[in-house]
């Protein structure tokens, strides 16, 4: 039986390109539970058919005469918040620092326009298969599904009669996918210079993004942060993001002995097997960590597609150490945080604005303030006994 009309994804494309316009029609064609409900070839036009339309999509081409991209997708977001928005673009230089600034204002995913590389039907077939898996995550917001150890009339505050008793953590590893820039820029800003932890990030972006997004975070945050490099000592008060198409994997320095609780750590860097159709993978990043640093590894999920970091995590948890995820209501797409979750992972399962302050928290920055979780009750956090 098929879908209602009521029950299909409804997108709107504003692309001022009719090459763009008929590849999108021709893939949305047929399609059993997405429908192309309008389509427009400027940024004016195509805010009035969103604003006729309601649509749950929106796919949005970077650079148009007139009202470019950028201009389109802040007027949308004052029409509709939570509307998604879809950018297009050609990994270009300049493509890539438009669509990374459209990211941080609110987009909600993008997508390369396809090069003609090999054989077009190929071509075309890939670039649909990804495009229409995106607009599927994208609208299809899963309801929070706690693990059954939680009570649920309990769940919504921090636990006051249980309070934590963590171990300092050596290194933070973060892993972020679909969502990701912008959920980066909101912890990281809120951490201090003299945060006394390393902290790694494996983030699913094209290669040509990762110095952008490194500049911009930079720009934003009291921390360094920077691409990671081979072989560089890790170091308080530094932030290393994944280089775009390597893992990143730590390991300890060959002059400490394996029994040092937080020994010298080193970052090397593979193009190996991609991991779950993944590199950089978070779930490399997270074993690593925790092959590395054991109990003193504090690992993060945020927003993102898949079940990239599940496995990290148990890993993580195996070794004695800790595990953070975002939460569904802040989260892009609650695929990884959510795997993690339902799993059973999750020491804590917080908003995106307070895993900052469990982060500095847990470093030991936070008792200086006279404050800790066990007095300072958020009304919207999970915590995982």
């Amino acid at each position: 039986m098929g879908m209602s009309a009521k029950q299909m994804v409804r997108v709107v494309v504003i692309d001022d390109s009719i090459t763009m316009r008929t590849l999108y029609r021709t893939m949305l064609a047929g399609c059993a539970d997405i429908v192309l409900a309008g389509e427009a070839e400027d940024g004016s036009s195509g805010i009035k058919l969103v604003q006729e339309l309601r649509p749950d999509l929106v796919l949005l081409d970077v650079t148009m005469p007139g009202m470019n991209g950028l201009d389109v997708l802040s007027r949308l977001h004052e029409i509709s918040p939570r509307l998604p928005v879809m950018m297009c673009s050609t990994l270009t230089q300049r493509g890539a620092a438009v669509t990374l600034d459209a990211l941080f204002r609110g987009a909600a995913d993008y997508v390369a326009k396809p090069i003609a590389q090999g054989a077009p039907g190929v071509v075309q077939d890939e670039f649909r298969a990804l495009l229409l898996s995106r607009i599927r995550a994208l609208c299809t917001r899963l309801p929070l599904e706690l693990p059954v150890a939680i009570d649920p009339v309990r769940s919504m505050v921090l636990e006051a009669t249980q309070p934590l008793q963590p171990i300092a953590p050596g290194v933070v590893v973060i892993g972020a996918s679909t969502g990701g820039p912008q959920a980066l820029e909101v912890v990281l800003s809120a951490i201090p210079a003299d945060f006394p932890v390393p902290i790694l990030i494996a983030q699913h972006i094209p290669p040509l993004f990762v110095p952008l997004l490194a500049e911009r975070l930079q720009k934003q945050c009291p921390l360094r942060v920077r691409e990671a490099v081979e072989g560089a000592s890790l170091c308080e008060g530094n932030v290393w993001i994944a280089r775009g198409d390597w893992h990143l994997r730590i390991q300890a320095s060959e002059a400490d002995a394996p029994s040092q609780e937080h020994p010298r750590a080193v970052m090397h860097m593979e193009q190996d097997a991609p991991i779950r159709y993944c590199r950089p993978s978070v779930d490399a990043l997270f074993i690593s960590a925790a092959r590395t640093f054991g109990a003193a590894t504090l690992a993060v999920v945020l927003t993102g597609m898949g079940s990239d970091a599940t496995d990290g995590a148990r890993i993580v948890r195996a070794a004695g150490g800790t595990v953070l995820a975002q939460d569904a209501e802040t989260s892009t797409i609650w695929g990884m945080p959510g795997s993690v979750v339902q799993a059973g992972l999750a020491n804590a399962v917080l908003p995106l604005g307070w895993i900052a302050t469990e982060l500095v928290y847990r470093a030991g920055r936070l008792h200086k303030q006279g404050a800790s979780f066990s007095d300072t009750p958020c009304k919207d956090a999970v915590r995982v006994p």
